[in-house]
């Protein structure tokens, strides 16, 4: 059985008892989140539905943004069926264009989940700070910019190659964008746009007519999104340190998994 990549010197390929540590790790990761992100999302609809009963433009973009990061999950837990979490060289070459199947779909899948998950936050910010008409204005201003440019990168994503199946070798006739320049580039703009989330409201609540704990509460939950924000950062350092690895299952795992 031949390996999906030649081991590097001193490594042999071991497909009975390769090194599972990023595997389990990921398994671990993706039920976690999985359980904790379900759990939310539940008593945030039974708050809504308990106290206001219906359903607001921001519910619908949650519950969106909610079903997309399922799939996401559902597809990072598929990869490691074909190799991911492993080092290539353990990983045996036939499982390999099954493997970038699942990288391509999650490529595809993280651009509008990720843009519904901020466009969530926003519009949320937009009824918490209705009476402030301009800064409304600019938010949705700000949404619209978002929207074209995930739209942008989205029919990049899919058409990543020409035909498409190249990306997963199932022929060599074609051209491809560079996958590391692409993602590079979109996780720089997610930072970006994760810190304009994370400071949108910051001149607002400073204003609020509330006591000193109120704010302190208030200034808590809008700052709990920073930790998108150390994420992203992270995402940006493995992707210029190893994003052109050719041991993409277990570096593009470690990729994923700041997602």
């Amino acid at each position: 059985m031949l390996p999906g990549l030649d081991p590097p010197e001193g490594e042999v390929s071991d497909f009975e008892n390769p090194d599972r540590e990023l595997y389990y790790i990921s398994i671990a990761t993706n039920v976690v989140t999985i359980t904790v992100c379900s759990v939310l999302v539940s008593l945030r609809f039974l708050a809504r539905y308990r106290l206001a009963h219906k359903i607001e433009l921001d519910d619908v973009a949650c519950l969106v943004g909610f079903i997309l990061y399922i799939g996401n999950n559902g597809l990072c837990l598929l990869m490691l069926r074909f190799g991911g979490g492993l080092h290539q060289w353990n990983v045996p070459a036939d499982w390999i264009p099954s493997y970038y199947k699942t990288v391509y779909a999650t490529m595809v899948n993280y651009g509008p989940m990720a843009f519904a998950t901020k466009a969530a936050i926003l519009l949320f910010l937009t009824r918490v700070f209705s009476p402030y008409k301009n800064y409304c204005r600019g938010i949705y201003a700000f949404i619209v910019l978002m929207g074209i440019y995930y739209i942008i990168m989205l029919a990049l994503k899919i058409f990543i190659c020409v035909p498409i199946s190249m990306f997963w070798g199932a022929t060599t006739e074609g051209r491809c964008f560079n996958q590391r320049i692409l993602i590079l580039v979109d996780n720089v703009i997610s930072l970006v746009s994760d810190l304009a989330v994370l400071l949108l409201p910051c001149p607002l609540t400073r204003g609020l007519q509330v006591g000193l704990k109120s704010k302190i509460k208030i200034g808590f939950v809008f700052g709990i999104g920073g930790i998108a924000c150390i994420f992203s950062l992270f995402r940006l350092v493995l992707i210029i340190n190893y994003g052109q690895s050719p041991d993409s299952t277990y570096h593009f795992v470690r990729i994923n998994l700041t997602g």
